[in-house]
């Protein structure tokens, strides 16, 4: 089902316990020793046995994981709400989807409205629209756009070079013109002059094949590194590729010179051998097509630079200076767990490394705020509100409590920020200028914002739901891609003692190698030699733009081939000019 081989051991995972890792993985974790065998604790506590090691798929792939573990280790994983599944080859994906269409109410999702779809991972590879909740980065998605335009700028690339040789071979011709004119003489038919022009070309185009090949599987590492692409060799589309240009290219280089020389007279092509020096309408019409492309070419990679200059340096509204992000909290789900003695054990032992971190935390001078919470890189606007008497909105629904509200400094505009007077089982949004803007709210003290449900869990009657409250409107701020619109936000409050495995913390400034020590020192003492991640929102909003950079360098790369190639062809005919 999955496109791994086994390289080391076995997949099958006959025991709850087996697990099966990538050789990514088993190289940081083991080394150079035998994984096989060996035991690795899991974020649940559970004590893994390796059972196998997978190594890289022939083809890429859509997955991004680093451990497979056996379902059967929990009898309920919990809010994993997708499933992967392989279907019989008879099965029609339209008549399943068609059959479970329609939204119904759930009690397992607490009466909110849901479906069951299959999606094929095709499709979902380039679909954009779909957001996947509980998986960001387990499954890759590609971006069409950027597909669709480096193909037009590849082939754009590949006119230029066109435009070059043509021109260039039609000088070379023209000073044949003797030998062509003998030809026809002597009685040279049509598909003869034809054929030798194209042999010429087939021979030439040939050569030039083999060479890209060849520079391309020597510097094929030096690419995958300064373009960060991971390139799979794909024998059969090679070949391909190779036989339709090595079949098309020498035809389309050939006929221009071919027709120039098959239907002048003899005595014209016997003269246009000293005629090399002469302005030609087609050679200044190739030299202007491809000096068009060229500049478009430099014009578009300008244009990439600014952008994304400008996306890097934009003001997101919120304050992420020294901002660091960390895992710190690793057994946050000891409730999932079957055994009550495991239960009362794991749950006294989260208690005991919470009442550390906060103890710790609280008492370093090297912060200046900290909060549990996850970062908002990438929200989407999923959830259907209404106000009374107009139309319903998808908008993101955040939960942030008094501190990370204060840690990153959201700008109030109206009402109120959250205060004493808040809980966490009540009826108030604080929403920001988008979500503001499209409700076409003009006072934020008599609108009310309707879910489709209630938006908290509580024992009781889940039908319980009257309109929100909109207690604050904050500044929009940036919470993924600036190239995406601002999404409309609605901000729940939540209490403090909601703690997630995710912890951020405000670092004083000038102190940041101090603040990473302090915190590899706390996960030292709380999990031993656990692996400590961290990473600066600043460096990981970065990184969001990880994409548009590696595209602006093939953009700026394939500009200066560009220049070198229409260089080198103007080159080559002022040689033969001046010759």
């Amino acid at each position: 089902m999955i496109p791994y081989p086994i390289i080391l051991g076995h997949g099958s995972m006959l025991a709850s316990e087996d697990v099966v890792i990538t050789s990514r993985l088993a190289k940081k974790i083991f080394g150079n020793t035998n994984p096989i065998g060996q035991k690795i604790k899991y974020a649940s506590g559970d004590i893994l046995n390796v059972a196998g090691v997978l190594g890289i798929p022939k083809t890429k792939s859509s997955f991004n994981f680093d451990i497979l573990v056996n379902d059967n280790l929990r009898k309920s994983w919990m809010r994993l709400p997708y499933q992967i599944v392989k279907l019989h080859d008879e099965v029609d994906i339209t008549d399943f989807n068609k059959k479970y269409g329609e939204f119904r109410s759930l009690p397992e999702y607490h009466g909110s409205l849901t479906r069951y779809q299959l999606l094929p991972l095709r499709d979902y590879y380039f679909d954009n629209s779909l957001f996947m909740s509980r998986a960001e980065g387990m499954f890759l998605q590609g971006n069409r756009t950027n597909v669709v335009v480096l193909s037009i700028v590849a082939l754009l690339i590949l006119l230029v070079g066109l435009f070059n040789y043509i021109n260039i071979y039609t000088v070379i011709t023209l000073r044949r013109g003797r030998e062509f004119g003998i030809k026809k003489v002597y009685g040279a038919k049509g598909w003869q002059i034809f054929g030798q022009i194209y042999f010429e070309n087939l021979s030439m185009t040939a050569i030039a094949i083999f060479l890209a090949w060849f520079v391309l599987e020597i510097f094929r590492s030096l690419f995958s590194e300064q373009f960060a692409l991971t390139l799979h060799p794909n024998f059969t589309f090679d070949i391909l590729l190779s036989f339709i240009l090595l079949l098309i290219l020498p035809i389309i280089t050939g006929i221009y010179p071919f027709f120039r020389h098959h239907y002048a007279s003899p005595i014209t092509s016997l003269r246009s051998v000293n005629v090399g020096g002469v302005s030609l309408i087609s050679r200044s019409a190739f030299l202007f097509l491809q000096y068009v492309i060229t500049f478009c070419l430099i014009i578009i990679s300008i244009f990439f630079m600014k952008q994304l200059r400008f996306m890097l340096q934009a003001d997101l509204g919120y304050d992420i200076e020294n901002v660091v992000v960390c895992k710190i909290l690793h057994q946050s789900n000891y409730y999932n767990v079957n055994d009550e003695e495991e239960y009362r054990k794991r749950e006294s032992r989260h208690r005991e490394i919470t009442e550390i971190i906060e103890r710790k935390m609280n008492a370093s001078p090297l912060f200046t705020q900290w909060s549990y919470g996850d970062p908002l890189y990438s929200i989407e606007a999923s959830l259907p509100l209404t106000v009374e008497g107009g139309e319903a909105h998808n908008v993101a629904v955040i939960y942030r409590s008094r501190k990370q509200m204060d840690l990153f400094n959201y700008q109030l505009l109206e009402g109120r920020l959250w205060d004493t007077t808040d809980i966490a089982v009540q009826y108030r949004f604080i929403i920001n200028e988008t979500a503001k803007k499209i409700f076409n709210i003009e006072d934020i003290h008599t609108a009310y914002l309707q879910p489709e449900h209630r938006l908290w869990y509580a024992r009781g009657d889940m039908s319980i739901n009257p309109a929100y409250e909109i207690v604050g409107v904050v500044k929009d701020f940036n919470t993924g891609h600036l190239s995406k619109p601002t999404t409309p936000i609605a901000i729940m409050y939540e209490d403090e003692y909601m703690q997630r495995e995710t912890m951020m913390a405000k670092i004083v400034s000038g102190k940041r190698s101090e603040a990473i020590d302090f915190l590899k020192e706390l996960n030292k003492e709380l999990y031993g030699e656990a692996d400590f991640e961290y990473a600066f929102m600043e460096d990981e909003i970065a990184a969001l733009y990880d994409e548009d950079k590696r595209i602006s360098r093939i953009y700026n790369t394939f500009a200066v081939i560009a220049i070198l190639v229409s260089c080198l062809g103007l080159f080559a005919l002022s040689l033969f000019d001046i010759r």
